[in-house]
Parts: structure tokens; C-alpha cells; sequence
């Protein structure tokens, strides 16, 4: 035991010290190949391969959150600038299309809003992914790399939706039909404030007033009337909120398992099913 003991205790001396001396030549900047011995040509091999993996650890991590829609640190957008500058501005685009899918959602009316925009949005992302996988000018590294670019938009706008969704804004939003009500209180208010004025017309001039303004009246309810019926057809015709989030839950769901399909037909490694949230079946995970 004790030789191999002293061994083992000689060898990593060893490697400390000439880690120690390639470091000294490498802050120096005397590095010549033909200057170094054998072992260290080795340490400068091996502190070569070390760097590599820390580099390609450090990228795949980078990668691996942009695909799942996760915001960066400073310090990795940093590096990726640095290191991969096509990915930079992959991320660039990904960050500005969620900026703007934020914007929009600020500018919803209703509940029922909020689902018709991510709606529209996951359409055009599920037509660009039809277009890019059945386009056969398109070589296949450039393919896969516009598919992850569409999984990162889509997961990246899942999460700003949800968010969304989780805040106060949201929950003070009308919907569809509480804000058809209110439209109709306005209008009924709308009514009773022009009967009041109406009401202080002279007395000679009221009967006369009254004939005319009654007619008046009339049209202006009868066309109130209309509005509100076609309003609430359209509500009754459209979908209710809960379809409406089901629909848009749905097709964030195909644009995945058209990206997801396509990885695993070309058996990418980086990717597993559950990565886009399905089972090892193919089967999409419930939402809890």
C-alpha cells in the first residue's frame, strides 16, 4: 500500500508543478513548442482540452436556456457575444419578438383578447415550422437551426403570456361580456342625461319638444337596440375564455411537436421529449 500510496502523492506533485510552470509561461507569454519538454507539451494539451470542455459546457448551458425560453444573465450574454456571435443575435431577435409580444398584450381589452393574441402569434409559429421542415432547398444544419429558433420564440412567449396572465393587470381585464354590459350602461346613462336636458325645455315649447324628440329617441334606442344584439351574437359565436385559452394552450403545443418530431427523426441528442414536455410516448403532459 505504501508504495502505491507515495506514488500516487509523487504523481499529483507532479502535475501541480507543471501546472504551476505552464501557468508561469503562459502569464509571460514564453510559450514555444520546441522550447517545451514532453511533459509539458502534455499539461499544454491537456489545459487545452480542459478549456474546450469549460467552453462548450458553458455554451450548451448558454443554448439550452435559450431554447427553453429562459432569460440570460449579463455575464452569459457577455460570452455569447463574445464567443458565438450568430447565437447573439439569435438571443437579440428571441428578447425584442417577446418585448413586443409584451407590448401587445398591455393593449388587450379583454380576457378573451389576451387568448385571441397568443392565438394569432403560435399560428404564425406553426406556419413557419410547416414551411421550414417541407422546404427541401433549405440544408439540413440550417433547418435544425431555424427550428430551435422557433422553439426558443415559442417557449420564450409561453412564458411571458404566463406571466402576464398571473398579474394584477390581467385580472383587473373585463370580459367579453362584462365589457359589452358596461357598454350598455353608458348608454343607458348616455339616454338618461339627454331626457334630463330635455326635461328643462319651456313649458310652450314642450309638447311640441316632446313629439319631436320622441321620435328621435326612438331611433337613436332602436339603433342602441341593434348594436347590442349584434354584440351579443358575436359573443354567443365566438369562443368563451376557457376555449379560447384551450385553443391557444393546443397550438403552442403542435408548434413543439412539429420541432420536437423533426429533432428526433433526425435523432439530435441535445433533445429528449420531455424537453418540449412530452412523455417518452410522444404524448403531451398535462398541464396542472
Amino acid at each position: 500500500m505504501l508504495p502505491i500510496m507515495s506514488g500516487t502523492i509523487y504523481s499529483m506533485g507532479k502535475r501541480a508543478e507543471l501546472e504551476s510552470k505552464w501557468q508561469q509561461k503562459k502569464e509571460s507569454g514564453k510559450i514555444f513548442q520546441k522550447e517545451m519538454t514532453a511533459d509539458e507539451r502534455m499539461m499544454a494539451r491537456y489545459q487545452e482540452d480542459l478549456e474546450n470542455m469549460r467552453k462548450n459546457d458553458t455554451m450548451n448551458s448558454i443554448s439550452n436556456k435559450l431554447r427553453g425560453g429562459q432569460e440570460l444573465t449579463p455575464d452569459e450574454v457577455q460570452y455569447l457575444q463574445r464567443n458565438n456571435p450568430a447565437l447573439y443575435q439569435e438571443y437579440q431577435e428571441i428578447k425584442s419578438e417577446k418585448e413586443a409580444y409584451e407590448r401587445g398584450l398591455k393593449n388587450c381589452k379583454t380576457k378573451e383578447d389576451v387568448e385571441r393574441f397568443k392565438i394569432n402569434k403560435m399560428n404564425g409559429y406553426l406556419a413557419q415550422a410547416k414551411s421550414v421542415m417541407n422546404n427541401p432547398n433549405i440544408p439540413k444544419g440550417q433547418k435544425k437551426a431555424l427550428m430551435e429558433k422557433i422553439l426558443g420564440k415559442t417557449m420564450g412567449i409561453e412564458k411571458v403570456h404566463m406571466k402576464f396572465v398571473s398579474s394584477g393587470r390581467y385580472a383587473s381585464l373585463p370580459t367579453d361580456e362584462e365589457l359589452t354590459e358596461e357598454k350598455k350602461r353608458k348608454n343607458a346613462q348616455a339616454g338618461e342625461s339627454a331626457e334630463a336636458v330635455s326635461d328643462s325645455i319651456g313649458e310652450d315649447a314642450e309638447i311640441a319638444g316632446d313629439a319631436e324628440n320622441e321620435g328621435v329617441t326612438d331611433r337613436e334606442q332602436e339603433a342602441v337596440d341593434k348594436e347590442e344584439e349584434a354584440a351579443e351574437k358575436v359573443i354567443i359565436k365566438d369562443e368563451s375564455l376557457p376555449q379560447l385559452r384551450e385553443s391557444a394552450d393546443a397550438l403552442a403545443d403542435s408548434v413543439k411537436a412539429q420541432v420536437s418530431d423533426y429533432l428526433v427523426r433526425e435523432r439530435d441528442p441535445g433533445y429528449g421529449l420531455e424537453f418540449f414536455g412530452y412523455d417518452q410516448k410522444g404524448k403531451a403532459v398535462t398541464k396542472k
